[in-house]
């Protein structure tokens, strides 16, 4: 059985609002920062968990325990919670990291890498999608790193995905990306995007609400054993004609040993934290990187987690064990973690949606697998006189908005295959007769050729049979030449 190492707790950030989740070998705490009480706990080992506040009032947990079930949740800021089991992974072959969670709206985006324990190094990128009606998975790629995946994961506000994926080939690291469309969930073509002469030890990404895009990688300088930050921007990730563009390394010549980093953004700031040798912060200020702070303790990893108006950000941070459920530099990032006096703290309705237990995932060997519909849960607990599948009209209205757009979608292909058919049929009308009368210049110049070949085939039996005549004057005067003179004077006397 693979080993898998303790996994970071996660601030999870909303507004105003923070939720803290931690793990250990015995399971999972759900905390509330405003008061630090208990909202959710699992008394089971844990090999991965992650959660989002997917709104002040309501967090998104997804979580794979030790057996390989893996889990889901919705939980309350009163701590009512409903959980459902997604299916049941093989945790007996495989390693598995970096879980990803997206909720947007009705629809749930769930992504991790596996790898096996026979090729430890290649990870395999899993995209799990519940677009509310079932739950279907894809296989998003391979990347190559001895430690754990470079993947990450970006939703803009258009509720489009975009995936970022460092691997090594050779000596150069190059970025894969792809696009997936928050309309008609539907993934892109993989393309690389950068190519980068260095080795990457590390990533990190974020977006911002006007929908910029930051890129940063942690590579090896070539010769030394330092290091260097890189940095890319993308002025809008909605545009699928804009690219990334290579700026100014925001720190060279770092000394190891590499650990971790991640980027934040606070209030327009972007905020770049580097755990190495020291743990040092930076920020971008006046279109230049400042060192602002650093920290020679050894601090854990945290993951933080931050919903921004209608944008997610995940990125690897530091937990300041001095302050609870606080992470480091938290005072020159400006984050805090003051409950609102307006917020109300009733629990908002619940829906899960649910697959029966019985029903496993299965390992995801297809390129595309389609789970067991699952039944809808209502938008409030059902009563006795409401069976638990029955859809509520949101839910019903939101399914019609559904098939409108597939409906639409399908006449704008039909339109399209339409026109490109008229358009062929256009271009090739001429065709025929343009062969028929290329058929009839190809018969008169084979017609033209025989009468030329017959002709010459003439000519050389008439020049034959004046050649022979020729020789035959010529050898009849030969003999005459060949007499003497009185012989030729005789013969002329007898004529």
């Amino acid at each position: 059985m693979p080993h898998f190492p303790p996994t970071s707790p996660t601030l999870m950030i909303n507004q105003d609002s923070s939720f803290f989740l931690e793990t250990n070998n015995e399971g999972l705490s759900l905390y509330s920062n405003s008061n630090k009480e208990i909202l959710f706990q699992l008394k089971e080992p844990i090999i991965l968990a992650q959660g989002i506040a997917e709104d002040p009032n309501q967090i998104h947990l997804a979580y794979l325990k030790k057996t390989g079930e893996l889990c889901y949740s919705i939980i309350s800021r009163t701590g009512e919670h409903q959980n459902t089991t997604l299916g049941k992974l093989d945790t007996r072959n495989n390693r598995y990291d970096r879980l990803i969670l997206l909720p947007v709206d009705k629809v749930i985006h769930i992504f991790y890498a596996t790898s096996h324990l026979a090729l430890p190094d290649v990870w395999r990128i899993t995209h799990l999608l519940w677009n509310g009606q079932t739950w279907k998975s894809a296989q998003l790629g391979e990347v190559v790193h001895p430690r754990h995946p470079l993947y990450h994961i970006l939703l803009d506000s258009k509720s489009n995905l975009h995936l970022l994926m460092m691997t090594f080939l050779g000596n150069r690291s190059v970025l894969l990306s792809n696009f997936f469309n928050g309309s008609y969930h539907i993934w892109a073509k993989r393309q690389e995007s950068l190519s980068i002469p260095r080795e990457v030890v590390d990533m990190a990404a974020l977006i911002t609400p006007s929908n910029t895009g930051y890129l940063f990688w942690g590579a090896k300088q070539p010769g030394t054993d330092k290091f260097e930050v890189g940095f890319a921007t993308q002025s809008n990730m909605c545009d699928f004609m804009s690219a990334w563009r290579i700026e100014p390394n925001p720190v060279n010549d770092i000394s190891g040993p590499w650990k971790s980093f991640g980027a934040f953004d606070s209030d327009g700031v972007l905020n770049l934290l580097l755990n190495t040798d020291q743990e040092r912060l930076f920020q971008f200020i006046q279109k230049r990187w400042n060192f602002i702070s650093n920290s020679s303790s050894n601090h854990s990893t945290l993951h933080l987690i931050q919903k921004t108006e209608s944008v997610i950000n995940y990125t690897e941070w530091l937990l300041n064990q001095d302050e609870l459920f606080t992470p480091l530099f938290s005072s020159e990032i400006q984050l805090s973690f003051n409950l609102p006096e307006n917020l109300t703290l009733e629990a908002p309705a619940i829906e899960v949606p649910a697959i029966e237990a019985s029903n496993s995932v299965p390992v995801f060997k297809t390129s595309v697998v389609t789970l067991p519909q699952p039944s809808i849960t209502p938008e409030s607990p059902p009563t006795s006189s409401q069976h638990p599948n029955t859809p509520v009209p949101e839910e019903q209205e939101n399914e019609k908005v559904y098939v409108s757009l597939l409906k639409s979608l399908d006449e704008k292909i039909s339109e399209i295959s339409e026109s490109h058919k008229a358009l062929i049929e256009e271009q090739v009308a001429p065709l025929p007769k343009a062969i028929e009368a290329l058929t009839l210049s190809v018969q008169g110049v084979s017609e033209a050729i025989a009468s030329f070949t017959q002709q010459s085939l003439e000519t050389q039996q008439a020049l034959h049979s004046l050649e022979e005549k020729v020789n035959n004057l010529i050898a009849a005067q030969q003999p005459i030449r060949k007499k003497g003179f009185w012989e030729r004077w005789l013969a002329s006397m007898k004529k």
